[in-house]
């Protein structure tokens, strides 16, 4: 699986080490070598997204109590607070799992639940169709991007294509499965 991560290098491969026994399990230990140049650039990535979905917050902390989970296919993996000055106007979430491929994106909910904003740290479903959910010259019907649709809606309220949000035509499983994504995020954040 580590070799499956474009930032991890190949040569030398990863290595798996047995620890012990844990109390239902086996304990190991993974070590991979990857490029540090990568490294700084998926968190220059990552801040960038978070700023686009919050343009109003001035800072962003990680939330240190958060514990990364996972709702079947979907990954809720970090979540920041977001913050104008000392006072906490919402957060933001990376979320990945499955589209028509599989994406990862940040979502930014003020502390009302609406969506302050959707960006993608990568997708990878099918040219011409499933990528023009992250394409900002794509305009749907309703005179938005695909991801801008989200912003001002509820997550809480769910998301259900050809109701509250326009589907992408000849890419209805990318665009549900963004919608997932979105909902996923609005789920976990409340008790922060």
């Amino acid at each position: 699986v580590p070799a499956l991560c474009p930032t991890v290098l190949k040569d030398p491969e990863p290595k798996v080490w047995y620890d012990g026994f844990g109390d239902s399990g086996i304990n190991m230990t993974l070590a991979v070598w990857f490029v540090p140049a990568n490294l700084m650039q998926t968190k220059n990535d990552v801040f960038i997204a978070m700023k686009k979905v919050f343009a109003m917050a001035d800072s962003f902390e990680p939330i240190s109590d958060f514990e990364p989970s996972s709702n079947g296919t979907i990954k809720i993996e970090s979540m920041y607070l977001a913050k104008n000055g000392n006072d906490v106007i919402g957060a933001t979430c990376q979320v990945s799992g499955p589209t028509y491929e599989q994406a990862t994106i940040i979502v930014g909910l003020d502390k009302k639940g609406t969506v302050t904003g959707v960006e993608f740290l990568k997708i990878t479903d099918s040219p011409g169709f499933g990528l023009k959910a992250n394409d900002p010259t794509f305009i749907m019907p309703n005179g938005k991007t695909f991801y801008g649709q989200f912003e001002g809606k509820k997550a809480a309220d769910g998301f259900t294509a050809g109701k509250n949000f326009d589907a992408i035509s000849g890419a209805t499983i990318t665009s549900v499965g963004i919608a997932n994504l979105i909902e996923s995020r609005d789920t976990n954040t409340g008790a922060h």
